[in-house]
Formats: C-alpha cells, structure tokens, sequence
C-alpha cells in the first residue's frame, strides 16, 4: 500500500496548551475552488448495509456502520466479508492493497457510528465489545496506515454516538449518556468536566457530532437543553482541557425539538455549517459569536454537511423537499407543504445566502434514512448512509461524485 500522508480532519485540531495553529496556517488548508461534482455514482466498491460515518486518513477513505459485505457491485460481484468497517482509495473508489479492515464485533447487533482521525490514529465509536478479537468497549484506536488495533489504547467508554481525534492522541468521546475526554492509553482524563446532556423532547438527550474550533476550543452538537444543568441548546463550545462551558450560544430560533446531527468549520469563513433534525433544516452560524447568518428549511431531517469549497455546501438528509431560499416553511415528508424544491436526501446552498443551487440535484433512492455522511476532498463528494440508487444507477449505501 503506498504511504499515507497524514491530514488534518474535522476542522481544526488544536488543543489548548497542546498545538498552535496560525490563521495563516487556517487560511492555506481550505478546500480550493472547484465546481460541484457530477450527478452520476463513480464505478466503486460498496458495502451492503448503512454506512455512519466517513473519514480520510491520507489516500484513504475509511467506512463505517453496520454491514458485513464489502463488494464491488450492488448485486454482489467481488465480495470481501467485513464487520462494519471497509475502507478504499479515496481518488479511486477501489480496495486499499494489503490495508487491514478490522473486525468489530460483540454484543447485540455491533454498529460503528463514528470515526475521526488525528494525532497519528483513526479512532473508532458506537456499540461493540471486541475489535479483532481483542476486548474493546464502545472505542478504539487504529493505524491510520495499517488498519491494525493499537493496542496502547484500552478505554472503558459508555455508548458513544460520536468521536474526536486530539492531536496528542487522546480522543473526546460523547453519546446518550455524557461527552469525556480519554487520554492517549485510554484512562478518563480527569482534568476535563465531564458534560451530561438533558432534554424535555423525545429527541435526546444525546451528543450528536464533536468538532474542533480554530481557537482550539471543542464545539459539540446534539440533542440537548442544559449541559450539566445550565441552560444550552443544541451547540456548545468548551474548554478543551477543563470542559467548562464557553458564553457561547447560537442566535436565531431553533425550534422545539432541534437536533444537531452535523456540524462543518470553516474558519475562513467565520461560519459554522450545522445539520439540524427534529425542528430540520440547513443552516450558517458564525464561529466568533454564534450568530445566525441563514437557515434554509428542509422537509426532513438534515443530517451531513460538508462545505464544498465553490461558494456551496452540501447537506445530506432525510429529507425529499428544501426551501429555495431561507424563510419558506417546506412542513414534513408526509404532509409537503409545495412551496419547496424536490431534493431527495442531498442537496447543495449558496454558502452567502442559503438559496438552493438550482441546476445540481443528484437522485438518491432512499432506504428511509438517506445520506447520513458527507465529505469532501479533492473536488470529490463521498456520501454515505442508507440509499440504493444514485441517479438511477444501483449503488448501495456508499457512492463516490466527480
């Protein structure tokens, strides 16, 4: 396998007291100016059931969810037996030669929710007990270039929906029941206040997505109405190394029942792109204060978003209707209210202003949930989660456009 070139993700991964980044540094690692992708899948291997998460590591893209075939076509073809994790070159769409892909196993029904890479490793969470035979509760630590279990990492994490990589090693961790911080071997750091969520709405309480702010600060997202008791909805920004809350709040309604699934940093931009379900829509904040610079309505719930780097940014959803601009009311999957644009589960918006970029509209034949996972990198969009079609072509639960 060639060698990977190690790359920052989700962010910018800087910890208080543990790196400096510049915002020269900031500045130069933004996604260069390219068009949107093609509407058509890109003829690469798959897998055959709901994908989470997406990451790169290098010239690799890792996937991961609940699935158990890593194939070459929708129907079958080349069949590699996996246990929710797989992994392809990320230019090609094709297996990695000689990349090992872990087993993680145990328990009932093993599923991988997330996976994050930084500091040299590619961690892993969801709901498992063993990782290539090896015990391994809810969290683990991978060679990024190798695929194998790091054994130097052994944690004890409760159900976890959502991982961090720190670039010391160490990984925040978040899920139904708190967000924590581990250290490189695995011990609960101590030092970091461990913040609980609590919500009055069916929709949680749970910590949805974790990412890092240019300051160094760790902005987290989900489903909740207090942190440890204190009144924060939604997002909140934290002390990287102590978890105290930051005042720091996002403006704007947020509706009753809002979810943060996703969360995209743009530092250059001052603007954090978040992905909201429950109340479901698109929508801009800006970094510094948390200010509302759009939300555009979507039928369903949204899901992913990753900033394109061409004035748009995508979101991936549960949806099958958004708003052409901010301020029209799209109602539900169910009960449409006309006035919105038929997108179903993928969509891109004018970073400045949240209008639909009207002439992209990719086809995703949905299994109820949609795309759950977006990224891009290098003028390419990887989409994940739960569809059989892309554009009328069968491909299943992972696609690739260019």
């Amino acid at each position: 396998m060639a060698t990977i070139r190690h790359r920052r993700a989700r962010g910018i991964p800087t910890v208080a007291g543990l790196i400096s980044v510049t915002l020269a540094t900031m500045i130069a690692s933004v996604t260069p100016a390219v068009a949107l992708p093609g509407e058509q899948p890109a003829d690469t291997w798959m897998v055959n059931g709901p994908v989470w998460s997406l990451e790169s590591a290098g010239g690799v893209l890792w996937i991961v969810g609940s699935f158990n075939q890593f194939r070459s076509d929708a129907s079958g073809g080349t069949v590699v037996n996996v246990n929710n994790v797989a992994a392809v070159d990320i230019d090609t769409g094709l297996p990695v030669d000689g990349l090992h892909l872990p087993k993680v196993t145990g328990g009932t029904s093993p599923i991988v929710y997330d996976v994050s890479f930084g500091g040299g490793r590619l961690f892993i969470g969801g709901k498992f007990t063993s990782v290539d035979g090896s015990a391994r509760k809810n969290i683990a630590a991978l060679n990024p270039s190798t695929g194998q279990l790091l054994a130097a990492f052994t944690a004890n994490a409760p159900g976890l929906r959502s991982v961090l990589a720190a670039p010391d090693g160490s990984v925040y961790a978040g899920g139904r029941t708190d967000l924590r911080h581990y250290t490189a071997s695995g011990a609960l750091d101590g030092a970091f206040t461990r913040q609980v969520p609590d919500t009055n709405t069916s929709n949680g309480p749970t910590i949805r997505d974790i990412a890092f702010a240019p300051d160094g600060d760790v902005f987290t997202a989900g489903a909740f109405d207090t942190l440890n008791g204190a009144n924060q909805r939604v997002v909140a920004k934290l002390d990287p190394v102590t978890g105290q809350r930051r005042s720091w709040s996002l403006g704007g309604f947020l509706g009753t029942k809002a979810v943060g699934v996703d969360m995209d940093v743009q530092p250059d931009l001052d603007a954090l792109f978040l992905a909201v379900g429950g109340s479901d829509y698109a929508a801009r904040y800006r970094l510094s204060n948390g200010a509302l610079i759009w939300k555009t309505d979507t039928s369903g719930a949204a899901q992913a978003v990753s900033n394109f780097g061409d004035g748009s940014v995508v979101f991936g959803g549960h949806y099958q209707a958004v708003g052409p601009k901010p301020g029209v009311a799209c109602g539900s999957n169910k009960n449409p209210t006309g006035k919105c644009t038929r997108r179903l589960r993928l969509a891109a918006f004018d970073i400045d202003n949240g209008f639909l970029v009207g002439d992209w509209a990719p086809d995703i034949e949905p299994l109820y949930f949609g795309v759950r996972a977006t990224l891009v990198r290098g003028g390419r969009l990887h989409i994940g989660g739960e569809f059989k079609t892309v554009d009328d072509i069968p491909q299943t639960y992972y696609a690739m456009l260019d």
